[in-house]
């Protein structure tokens, strides 16, 4: 069916830059600058990045010494994990050998584990329940004094769910073990505190939280930077206080910058409205469904996520009759790929329960008449599937 205007629900996959954001952005690619640079063109880059850095140390309420600079999440998780791990194995952790995560991490985290593992490292992913919380008593017996890093996702990007970073960080420090986390998806909604999570390293994303896309920042608490636990993987220029190598993309930086001081500023009265959006779409479309569910709906969720299997109706086929709502079957960068989602097939849904569920994300740019459009898209669309696989 079509309907009136496109409706967008990909917002876990990525959202609209902010007006704010954009304006920035423009702004600091007005005139030629390399941070690098003597004169005075470096002074006025630098201070573009000196402001951004500031602007994402009190979205985490960190110290800016302490917020490094990335191309976005991805590369941010691998700086975390693979420079933790290479300076382990000629520093005071060589005898740890031992990473620990869990099944439902990005592939942003899985890969570099994955790579960790074919070089010899004993990399262990503890099993999610039924309603897609990591199992804490798993994740509890893997970590040992063995352990150098656990790496443990704040909130999952296909449903939502939060884990509990706080308690899993006092798992981590009786061990000796250094904890990071992928926040890409709680960083849109809340002005974090690092030293209540308790995290040495945490990574987010600009383009997840109305900023550009191509940036990112990882926190690198001020210890592991005194005690050299951290090693660049692209190192030459000294930039990033020598964790990271290249150019600094200037505008891209202070557009992240931006995109950090708005859910700063906004983060709480967003959270309750988006929240309350996200539960009315769920009421809707399981009372338009009847054999729908929520996957992961019994725990603290992240406000904008909705992830529902639709009772044996191919996900694909309902997106297809549903042209005009931009919503996903799994994580964007894993778009196409020939299997379901391994989150939801690691919480035990069956293979065509896990082709049948849908995860419709907003953002602080949804409205109710998104909801309302997209209630009605989708009941037209179930009700056209169903009359075909009478």
């Amino acid at each position: 069916m079509t309907s009136s205007r496109r409706i967008y629900m990909d917002a876990n996959a990525t959202t609209r830059a902010a007006p704010e954001v954009r304006d920035v952005v423009v702004a600091a690619m007005t005139d030629p600058r390399n941070a690098g640079s003597a004169h005075w063109a470096g002074d006025e880059a630098r201070g573009w990045i000196d402001t951004a850095r500031g602007q994402v140390a009190k979205l985490l309420r960190a110290a800016p010494t302490e917020i490094t600079f990335t191309s976005g999440a991805t590369e941010a998780n691998s700086l975390a994990i693979e420079g933790v791990a290479a300076a382990a194995v000629s520093g005071d952790n060589s005898g740890r050998r031992r990473i620990v995560s869990a099944t439902w991490e990005h592939h942003a985290v899985l890969e570099p584990l994955q790579r960790l593992q074919e070089r010899g490292w004993e990399v262990v992913l503890v099993d999610v329940d039924c309603s897609g919380m990591p199992q804490l008593d798993q994740l509890a017996a893997a970590i040992n004094n063995d352990t150098l890093l656990v790496t443990l996702m704040a909130a999952n990007n296909e449903t939502g769910v939060v884990a509990p970073i706080a308690a899993i960080s006092d798992m981590c420090h009786e061990s000796g073990a250094l904890l990071h986390s992928d926040a890409t998806q709680v960083a849109p909604w809340d002005q974090l505190d690092v030293d209540d999570l308790g995290v040495d390293l945490l990574s987010l994303s600009g383009h997840k939280m109305h900023g550009p896309q191509g940036v990112g920042a990882l926190y690198v608490s001020r210890r592991l930077r005194q005690q050299q636990l951290i090693v660049p993987l692209v190192p030459g220029g000294g930039q990033e206080r020598g964790l990271r190598g290249g150019t600094v993309n200037v505008a891209g930086v202070a557009g992240l910058g931006a995109a950090a001081e708005l859910v700063v500023a906004h983060a709480e009265g967003e959270r309750q409205r988006v929240a309350a959006l996200r539960d009315n779409l769920e009421q809707r479309l399981l009372a338009v469904v009847p054999d729908a569910q929520v996957n992961g709906g019994s725990h603290p969720r992240t406000p904008g996520t909705s992830n529902i299997c639709f009772g044996g109706l191919p996900a694909e086929a309902l997106l297809s009759g549903a042209p005009d709502l931009a919503a996903s079957t799994g994580s964007a960068c894993r778009a196409g790929a020939p299997e379901p989602s391994h989150v939801l097939l690691g919480m035990g849904l069956s293979w065509a329960e896990a082709e049948s569920s849908i995860r419709f994300s907003l953002s602080t740019d949804s409205t109710q008449d998104d909801v309302d459009q997209a209630v009605q898209i989708m009941h037209l669309s179930a009700r056209q599937v169903e009359e075909a696989m009478a």
